[in-house]
């Protein structure tokens, strides 16, 4: 197309123009100029007619396009819906986890603390465990056997009474030595 539908269109306007505004009745109107008018007009609608269809398949496209783009949209909502829900959760595990190892810590300073109270316990009870053991008194002479009374053996009975007594103490505080045990006298 070499010449322009509006150049066209303004030669044959100033032709129409002329022949009124001279009362010509016989207009100076080119053949060649219409041919070229009707054909840059019929190109023009075929390219208006190809730029429509253009645009209608692109307006399907596009109606395609965001349907497509709404469904992405929606499933991402669901994706972060569940992704934020997976955090919360993940949190409440977080926080969980937190609270029982707490515990546990405190279970294991709480197990420590009682076996060390035991542990003490018993060494205080195996150390301090007093046993009281009566042993028998030295004996006056007037406390032996009536059949001595009168006679001088009370006295030598009540001696060697007492040289046992004596002899049992330091016997009973031997043996409970070497078995670790602590024994007083009073």
């Amino acid at each position: 197309m070499t010449t322009d539908i509006t150049e066209l269109a303004q030669r044959l306007k100033l032709e129409v123009h002329r022949a009124v505004s001279n009362l010509n009745p016989q207009m100076n109107i080119k053949i060649r100029d219409l041919k070229e008018l009707v054909e840059a007009l019929e190109k023009a609608q075929q390219h208006i007619a190809r730029q429509e269809q253009i645009l209608l398949n692109q307006d399907e496209s596009l109606s395609i396009r965001r349907g497509e783009l709404e469904k992405a949209q929606a499933q991402s909502s669901k994706w972060l819906e569940g992704y934020h829900k997976a955090v919360s959760i993940g949190a409440q595990y977080e926080e969980r986890i937190a609270e029982l190892e707490e515990s546990n810590t405190q279970a294991i300073q709480s197990r420590d603390h009682y076996k060390r109270m035991t542990e003490e316990g018993l060494k205080q009870l195996a150390g301090s465990r007093t046993v009281t053991v009566k042993l028998p008194d030295i004996m006056p002479p007037e406390a032996a056997p009536a059949h001595y009374w009168g006679s001088g053996e009370s006295m030598a009975y009540a001696d060697g009474y007492n040289k046992s007594a004596a002899d049992l103490k330091t016997s009973f505080a031997l043996s409970c030595s070497s078995a670790g045990v602590n024994v007083e006298f009073e």
